[in-house]
C-alpha cells in the first residue's frame, strides 16, 4: 500500500513537473515573438504614418461675413474685436471696437458701426446720405465727398465742436431695394509719430472696398492721413487704370508710320502723303 502510494505521488509530481516546464517554454516563446515583432510592428507603422504636413505661416486673414442673409456682405480686419451685434426688425446693426497702438496710457480704442436694412422707404442715395451725416451738435464740416456713380458714397467729416475734436468717414450705399451705412471715428492725435492714423486708414479702405450689396460696388477714392488730417484721394486702382486709358488715347493720337515707296526720281509732296 506505502508503494502504491509512493508510485502515485511520484507520478503526479512528475505530470506537475511537465506542466510546468510546458508552460514555461510557452511563455517564453511568447514572450521572444513579442520582443521579435515589436521593432517589426513599430517599423510598420512608421513605414504606415503619413508625414506631418508643414504648418502654413498664420497670415492675418480677413474672412467674408455678410448681413440680412447674404445680401449684403463685408470683411473686416482680425485685430478688430469681435463686433456687438443687435437688431430691430429687419434691420441688422454691428458695432467694432479698435485698438489704437500709442505709448500713452491708458491704452486708446476707438469705434465703427455698420447698419444694413431695406430700403423700404425708396430714399436716393442722396437724400439716405444727407439724413445721416453729423450737422446737428456736435456740428460736423464736410471736408471731403466723393460719389461713387448713382449707389456709393463716401464723406470724411471733422467734428469741431466735440472736446476733443474728432474726424468721422462715413461710407454709404443704396442698391436693389437695400441701404447700408458704414462709419469710422478718427480722435485726435497730437503724437506725431504714432503710427496707428495710417495702419487705421488702411484697415478702413479695405473695409470699404469689400462692402458690398449683390456682390456690387465702387470704389474711386482712397482714405488718407497727413499732417494730422484726414482726407480722400484717387484710389490706386482709378489712377492704374487711368493711366492705361491715357496710354491708350496717346497711342490712337499717334501718326501711322509712312511708307516711302522706293522711286528713282524724288515724288511730289501730294503723292507721298496721297492715300
Amino acid at each position: 500500500m506505502h508503494r502504491t502510494v509512493f508510485l502515485h505521488s511520484r507520478w503526479w509530481f512528475i505530470v506537475i513537473l511537465i506542466t510546468a516546464n510546458l508552460l514555461t517554454t510557452l511563455v517564453f516563446a511568447q514572450t521572444s515573438t513579442n520582443e521579435n515583432n515589436t521593432p517589426q510592428s513599430m517599423e510598420e507603422a512608421g513605414a504606415k504614418k503619413k508625414p506631418e504636413r508643414a504648418k502654413k505661416p498664420n497670415h492675418e486673414k480677413k474672412p467674408k461675413l455678410a448681413l440680412l442673409g447674404n445680401k449684403i456682405s463685408y470683411s473686416a480686419p482680425r485685430r478688430w474685436t469681435k463686433p456687438q451685434i443687435s437688431s430691430r426688425g429687419k434691420l441688422e446693426a454691428l458695432q467694432f471696437v479698435i485698438p489704437l497702438p500709442s505709448s500713452g496710457e491708458p491704452p486708446r480704442t476707438t469705434s465703427a458701426i455698420v447698419i444694413a436694412e431695406p430700403n423700404t422707404d425708396k430714399l436716393s442715395l442722396t437724400d439716405f446720405s444727407n439724413s445721416k451725416l453729423p450737422r446737428k451738435y456736435p456740428a460736423g464740416t464736410v471736408i471731403a465727398d466723393q460719389t461713387d456713380g448713382d449707389s456709393w458714397r463716401t464723406v470724411v467729416s471733422h467734428v469741431h465742436e466735440a472736446n476733443p475734436p474728432y474726424t468721422v468717414v462715413d461710407r454709404f450705399g443704396v442698391v436693389a431695394g437695400l441701404r447700408v451705412h458704414f462709419r469710422i471715428i478718427f480722435p485726435k492725435e497730437d503724437e506725431a509719430k504714432a503710427t496707428w492714423p495710417k495702419m487705421l486708414s488702411q484697415e478702413s479702405n479695405d473695409f470699404i472696398r469689400n462692402l458690398q450689396i449683390n456682390n456690387q460696388n465702387k470704389v474711386t477714392t482712397d482714405l488718407f492721413y497727413n499732417n494730422s488730417s484726414w482726407g480722400l484721394r484717387e484710389a490706386k486702382a482709378e489712377k492704374k487704370v487711368a493711366a492705361k486709358e491715357a496710354a491708350k488715347d496717346v497711342q490712337k493720337t499717334k501718326a501711322p508710320p509712312v511708307k516711302k515707296a522706293a522711286v528713282k526720281s524724288a515724288p511730289k509732296v501730294e503723292e507721298e502723303f496721297s492715300p
